[in-house]
């Protein structure tokens, strides 16, 4: 009989599954493919024991009995090391990044019993399975609920954590890239994002199985459903656009160490500085970075920060951000651009992103680009 949730939970596991083992391929940023690899493979095999979620399956395997009750515990740990990877590629996974996954580990312990129990004594413990009452013999069905809620407070607290690692890492890129709006970025963000939704959805399934007396359905399905949809997404995310993989890097983060004998004048730098800026309009370029910047200056990078934040008052991506608005200011009350939208004009002049040209525009005028535009017709 067709089941459209049972495809739908094949269908996931499988594709995640391939994708596991394509990630282990990637050249690039090895440690985060590997980790992605490896949530990604939990989510397939717990996505496919759930899609035979059956008393006939368990009937047939019985020694695959309770074998995807604790793999979500790893899926929230799993995700904060992949963004920590993403945020920090240059990091390699330590001895201590072991210890997140020590909730697992109890819950194997915990569950080793029953794992080690013959294949006529686990059937015995399906009877919940046909919602008949089982007096208390069954202890592990109890702890069943415990930890899934044990497993919602894991999952939801990691993708927290997932975020701020990322808040953290998108605030250092204000030091060197000018455009911080990164698909990327926000790609990394949505996805941490669904997963803290998920796991909050599983708490109102937890909460109204409690309420089925007879439980014949295990609402939890709908959770799994869920990963295996996730499952979709990065897939055509990943085939589509394969850069998203990958995310900008600041990779001059400490110091950089300026050779003793060499000796810059801030003073006349900074006005080497600000000529640079008019001449040859380094902003335009989207992908203008401060290393980039300092190249042009023959300068540390460390050097064109220090004339940035102290001589101009500014961090590296208002500077830049106030040059590209210029630009656009000059190019909307241009009447050869009559014809451009406001977007086609920020593009041209070094924007990427909609949302980050919205909000510099209106940061540095007070004013929308169709309310400037009002402004200078008058």
């Amino acid at each position: 009989m067709f089941n459209p949730i049972t495809i739908i939970l094949q269908l996931g596991g499988i594709q995640a599954c391939i994708m596991a083992v394509i990630l282990l391929y990637q050249k690039k940023n090895i440690n985060a493919s590997r980790i992605l690899s490896m949530l990604l493979f939990l989510i397939g095999v717990t996505c496919i024991l759930y899609a035979f979620n059956t008393l006939e399956f368990y009937l047939a395997f019985p020694h695959l009995i309770r074998m995807a009750w604790g793999l979500p515990l790893l899926f929230g740990p799993l995700l904060f090391l992949y963004t920590k990877a993403m945020t920090n590629p240059e990091t390699k996974t330590s001895r201590a990044d072991v210890l997140h996954g020590l909730p697992f580990v109890v819950n194997m312990i915990i569950l080793m019993p029953f794992y080690l129990k013959s294949a006529e004594e686990k059937i015995q413990s399906l009877d919940y399975f046909t919602a008949s009452i089982t007096a208390g013999t069954d202890h592990y069905a109890p702890y069943y609920y415990i930890l899934q809620f044990v497993i919602i407070g894991i999952g939801v607290s990691y993708g927290f954590r997932s975020l701020k690692l990322l808040e953290i890492h998108q605030r250092s890129l204000l030091s060197e890239f000018s455009e911080i709006q990164s698909k990327k970025v926000q790609w990394l963000r949505q996805l941490i994002g669904m997963f803290i939704t998920l796991f909050l959805c599983l708490i109102l399934l937890n909460i109204r199985a409690a309420f089925d007396r007879y439980a014949n359905f295990d609402y939890q399905v709908f959770f799994y459903m869920g990963t295996a949809i996730l499952v979709y997404v990065m897939s055509f995310k990943t085939f589509n656009q394969p850069q998203l993989h990958a995310l900008p890097i600041d990779k001059h983060s400490n110091t950089v160490a300026v050779k003793p004998d060499v000796k810059v004048s801030l003073g006349s730098k900074g006005k080497e500085l600000l000529e640079l800026m008019l001449a040859e309009k380094p902003y335009l370029d989207c992908d203008l970075s401060a290393t980039q910047l300092s190249e042009l200056l023959s300068i540390s990078r460390h050097q064109l920060s220090d004339i940035i934040n102290k001589e101009v008052g500014k961090n590296f991506y208002d500077f830049i951000n106030e040059y590209r608005v210029n630009e656009v200011k000059l190019r909307i009350v241009d009447i050869k651009n009559t014809n451009l939208t406001f977007l086609a004009i920020a593009y041209d002049s070094g924007f990427n992103s909609k949302s980050s040209f919205n909000a510099a525009f209106k940061k540095l005028t007070g004013l929308t680009p169709s309310q400037f535009k009002k402004d200078q017709e008058l």
